[in-house]
């Protein structure tokens, strides 16, 4: 929190403008980082083009990959400074608790995982505590150096890496989970398509994907991007089949009931052998 309100200290024409955006990204709620084309300074975008989608449970189609829209870049936040001047709001320093809770359950085991905008390390920290080999992913380097001491200060063995998301994921392999706690319900909003493409690249039957996002079961002025049951189902359901869709809390210092959410349990479909 101590990064929002800073701004009426600047008096630089560059520090008011990172002034307007960090007061712009004060609604944004709990979430990591995202790419740099990913950083929507308004709440909501504009859903146009995405609605002509055909579902595909299980392996996409050349066709339904290629037919998804390019959708335009936005203007993109220094999310580095964001973590100079101080911590983000959405930056708790736990573990998720949805993640604790998904991990206790035990339908995901150890094994490798790859999270999407790790912010400073409290999930994958903890990932690697449950047994998991993590890497761990976010372009602010301010963020990866402070998780990285975090990671050492509590005796963690984890890789963090400081690159843009989607192209890291190009070149990463796959992975027996992947996991985001934000990184999906802002990204589907920008590049859909180049998100489903990471998805595609980092996985393979039988991997999971968990991502906790914003719902849409209240209406608030504040908080995390909002995305409905209907539009997991649509965007994610080309690539997945559903362990579970449920909802829970994003929590907040801003709100002490925190935000609603969507826990969302994936897995990659695993193509019957055909009988020789």
């Amino acid at each position: 929190m101590a990064a929002i309100g800073l701004s009426t200290r600047h008096t630089t024409a560059n520090g008011c403008r990172l002034g307007r955006r960090l007061r712009l990204i004060d609604q944004l709620g709990p979430i990591s980082v995202v790419n740099k084309r990913a950083c929507p300074p308004y709440r909501r975008l504009a859903n146009s083009g995405r609605k002509a989608h055909t579902k595909v449970c299980g392996e996409p189609t050349e066709t339904a990959m290629s037919q998804l829209p390019d959708e335009k870049p936005v203007e993109s936040l220094d999310w580095d400074a964001i973590y100079r001047l101080g911590t983000p709001p959405w930056e708790t320093g736990v573990p998720a608790a949805e993640l604790v809770r998904v991990l206790d359950e035990g339908i995901v085991r150890p094994g490798t995982v790859l999270e999407l905008g790790c912010g400073t390390g409290a999930d994958a920290i903890y990932l690697a505590q449950r047994g998991f080999e993590v890497t761990a992913v976010d372009i602010a380097a301010m963020a990866i150096e402070r998780a990285r001491v975090r990671a050492e200060r509590e005796g963690a063995l984890a890789r963090f890496v400081q690159a843009d998301v989607l192209q890291f994921a190009a070149t990463a392999g796959q992975f027996d989970l992947v996991y985001d706690a934000g990184f999906y319900h802002y990204i589907r909003r920008v590049n859909l398509a180049g998100f489903l493409d990471l998805l595609w690249r980092v996985t393979r039957p039988g991997s999971f994907y968990l991502t906790l996002a914003g719902a849409t079961r209240e209406s608030t002025e504040e908080g995390p991007p909002q995305v409905s049951e209907e539009e997991i189902h649509d965007e994610l359901g080309r690539l997945f089949e559903f362990v579970h869709v449920r909802a829970c809390r994003f929590p907040s210092p801003r709100r002490k009931q925190g935000y609603p959410g969507w826990s969302c349990l994936l897995r990659r479909p695993v193509l019957a052998k055909s009988p020789s």
